[in-house]
């Protein structure tokens, strides 16, 4: 069968169209990238010349998220988490470092939960991972979890199931919590089935 002009200009764009949204459809179906090719903030061999962010933020996917603290502000450079369900977010672990100005702890997590309130957890009680806790103390919608064994094992009175396992429930969003001392004393791991991800603090 023979096209008119017309029927021709309307199959080359029909052709073009169907070719864009199968490209569209592709990209849209990428998948988040991997958090082992993630390429993390390191600091400086001059601290007066880095020009990193304070905080690095690595999306996961929309509810959930890494942060890597800059090296110049800490050597020791801990990962924060952040994990959202449907009522309140889980942060684990709060940095090295106490000043809100150069190390916005708070307001960069507040940036990504939005009015969820906050549960402040720690996966173990050495300083560099709960320094940040002053930024949080006092505000409305926090429930900070106290980094000494007393605060644990108030909290961990408080998540206990009936057969003994611990389950922090964030709405829709069940955390499943194992006591690992050895690193530390308080030392706790957090298994999160979405992401699968075994968080474990300094412990591994």
């Amino acid at each position: 069968m023979k096209l008119n002009l017309r029927q021709r200009s309307l199959a080359a764009y029909l052709i073009t169209l169907a070719a864009f949204l199968l490209v569209a459809q592709s990209e849209a179906a990428e998948p988040a990238p991997a958090i082992g090719d993630v390429r993390w903030i390191h600091g400086s061999v001059d601290c007066s010349t880095n020009t990193d962010p304070a905080i690095q933020v690595f999306r996961q996917d929309e509810h959930s998220f890494v942060l890597r603290q800059n090296k110049c502000l800490s050597y020791e450079a801990p990962f924060i988490y952040v994990l959202l369900g449907d009522e309140r977010a889980l942060v684990l672990d709060t940095g090295a470092t106490e000043d809100a100005e150069s190390f916005p702890i708070y307001d960069t997590v507040k940036s990504l939960v939005g009015d969820r309130d906050l549960l402040v957890l720690h996966s173990h009680s050495h300083g560099d991972h709960h320094a940040g806790d002053v930024q949080f103390a006092g505000k409305p919608g926090v429930e900070l979890v106290a980094p000494n064994s007393e605060g644990l094992a108030l909290f961990l009175s408080s998540v206990e199931r009936d057969d003994g396992t611990y389950v922090v429930d964030l709405g829709n969003r069940e955390l499943t919590l194992l006591k690992i001392p050895g690193h530390q004393e308080e030392s706790i791991a957090l298994y999160d089935a979405r992401t699968q991800w075994l968080l474990t603090g300094d412990t591994v």
